[in-house]
C-alpha cells in the first residue's frame, strides 16, 4: 500500500540500499476473526474480504517469517560467510599472511593471532530482513511466530512507524525482541491510524 511503500523507500535510502520488492501479499487486511468481539460478517463484502485476506496473510507469514530448516546447510553458510569476511578484511587492511604465518606467532607456536582467527571463524553471521507493512499484518505475524492463537491479533496495539523485531533462531526457537517500539520518534511524531 502507498504509505508502506513510501516508508520502505525512506528506510532503503537511509540504509543505502534499494527496496527488493513491493509485495502485495503484505497489504493490510483482516487476518482472521478476532476474539473476543469478532467481526460483523453479515455483509457479503466483509466475509468476502476475510476469505481473501486470511490465506494471503498466512502465505505472507510463511514467506517472511521463516527459519533455516537444514542446520548442516546453515553451518556451512556461516563458515562460507566467515571466510568471505576474512578475505575482505585482509584485502581492506592489507594484513594478509601466508598460511604458515597464520598458525604461528613469532615464537613458532600457535599464539594470539591463531586464537583470534579461530574465534573469527566461529562467529555467527546474523541475517536481517526489514519488512515494511501495516499493523494488522504485524500483529498477525507476532501471534503466529509466538504460537499464540491468531484470533488474539487485535489485543496488540501499535502506533505508526513502530519497530517490531521477531528473532527466529536456526533451531526454530522464536522470541519477540521488540513490539511497536517508537524510541526513534518524538512525542509529536507519534501518530495512530
Amino acid at each position: 500500500m502507498l504509505r508502506a511503500r513510501q516508508t520502505a523507500d525512506i528506510i532503503a535510502g537511509v540504509l543505502g540500499t534499494e527496496v527488493s520488492d513491493y509485495d502485495g501479499i503484505l497489504n493490510e487486511g483482516t487476518p482472521c476473526i478476532h476474539h473476543p468481539g469478532g467481526v460483523d460478517i453479515d455483509s457479503g463484502s466483509k466475509l468476502s474480504r476475510l476469505l481473501q485476506d486470511a490465506p494471503r496473510l498466512e502465505a505472507a507469514f510463511n514467506k517472511f517469517v521463516h527459519r533455516k530448516t537444514n542446520l548442516k546447510k546453515a553451518e556451512q553458510e556461516v563458515k562460507k560467510k566467515s571466510k568471505e569476511a576474512e578475505k575482505i578484511d585482509e584485502a581492506f587492511t592489507g594484513t594478509g599472511k601466508n598460511k604458515d604465518e597464520d598458525s604461528k606467532d613469532s615464537n613458532g607456536s600457535g599464539g594470539e593471532d591463531g586464537e583470534k582467527k579461530k574465534k573469527k571463524t566461529q562467529e555467527v553471521v546474523h541475517e536481517y530482513e526489514v519488512v515494511v507493512c501495516h499493523m494488522n499484518v504485524i500483529r498477525y505475524f507476532v501471534c503466529r511466530a509466538l504460537q499464540l492463537p491468531p484470533e488474539a491479533w487485535l489485543r496488540f496495539r501499535g502506533d505508526n512507524c513502530g519497530l517490531t523485531e521477531i528473532i527466529v533462531y536456526d533451531e526454530g526457537r522464536v522470541s519477540l525482541g521488540r513490539f511497536a517500539d517508537q524510541g526513534h520518534l518524538t512525542i509529536e511524531e507519534t501518530t495512530f491510524h
